[in-house]
């Protein structure tokens, strides 16, 4: 009985070990790996200010001692749209230019500023026309009347008027050199002669580092340069600055100025022709059309000169800019 017994006791303590052991290599054998995270992001910055500012025309300018601008405080007013008119007056305060005015210094900016964290593009777009008068010869038609001959032959050149002494169905109208003298015919002398070889522009725009001139459209010139596109990355500071646009119509643009044009007549007429043409501008702006114009056609020495066509000038100027900054993939 007493070995039965131990046989019995030493079975249970050898179970109980075995799941001793059991246990304690459960425990051992378990591994355990954690792992925690967390994230935020916020909005890329864009920050940029692109800015239009100031204007290159005005009503009014200062006279030569002043400056020619439109800065004119303190100073005395050479060219105006408001002065000895009423406020209701049709084209009253009105921006313009004429012969002597020119833009001021620094008058309108175009500026992108900032530091995007993000890639894009600056786009300018422009455009605009220019005044201008077509190349060909321009002359102004002063009526002399009935002449005798000694007064013809020692006279120049004189025309007679063609619709009015001729079937106006026969030709298209126009003022004809005269040939020979008629005693009943009456006859016209062209003053203030005026052969443009090239198209005239009188208003030159310029960029910070163009230097134009009138014989070309200055302002399709610079209108070209104007027309960009500019990438730029993330973090590039944008400190983008359009080249400073200047203008001027100088009071002559013949070179060296006239300092005022000679009103000399007929065929050795000295008159400036710059000036003759600004004058022909003005007019036609005023609405008046005291001018006649030939292509340089002249089958019988000196003409045929025609009523000038709406498209020989353009007196409306215009300029405009639009500029955006925009995010690219």
């Amino acid at each position: 009985m007493k070995k039965n017994k131990a046989m019995r006791m030493a079975s249970a303590l050898l179970v109980a070990t075995l799941l001793t052991t059991s246990v304690i290599s459960g425990v051992f054998a378990k591994y355990t790996t954690k792992a925690e995270g967390n994230d935020t992001a916020r909005v890329a910055k864009w920050g940029v200010v692109a800015k239009l500012e100031g204007s290159l025309f005005g009503p009014e300018y200062a006279d030569a001692a002043g400056g020619n601008t439109v800065d004119t405080s303190g100073k005395t007013i050479s060219v105006s749209s408001k002065m000895g008119r009423d406020s209701s007056d049709a084209g009253y305060g009105e921006n313009l230019v004429a012969p002597g005015t020119k833009s001021k210094d620094g008058a309108f900016t175009c500026t992108v500023t900032g530091t995007p964290e993000v890639a894009g593009v600056i786009d300018i777009k422009a455009k605009g026309k220019n005044i201008s008068l077509a190349k060909g010869t321009y002359a102004r038609m002063t009526f002399v009347g009935k002449i005798t001959k000694d007064e013809y032959d020692a006279g120049g050149e004189y025309y007679y008027d063609y619709k009015r002494d001729n079937d106006p169905n026969k030709e298209k109208a126009g003022y004809r050199k005269a040939t020979s003298w008629e005693a009943s015919k009456e006859y016209y002398q062209a003053e203030e002669i005026c052969t443009l070889d090239t198209d005239y522009y009188p208003v030159v725009f310029n960029l910070s580092s163009t230097s134009n001139t009138v014989s070309s459209d200055s302002l399709a010139a610079i209108i070209g340069q104007l027309n960009t596109a500019a990438s730029f990355a993330p973090g590039d500071t944008l400190d983008t600055k359009v080249p400073q646009i200047s203008w001027e119509w100088k009071f002559c643009n013949s070179s060296p100025a006239c300092g005022g044009y000679s009103t000399e007549t007929g065929s050795g007429a000295s008159a400036c022709v710059y000036c003759i043409a600004d004058t022909i501008l003005g007019d036609v702006m005023a609405g008046h059309d005291p001018y006649i114009y030939t292509s340089g056609t002249n089958t019988d020495g000196g003409g045929p000169y025609y009523p000038m066509a709406s498209n020989k000038s353009i007196t409306n100027l215009s300029l405009d800019i639009n500029m955006a900054v925009r995010q690219v993939d």
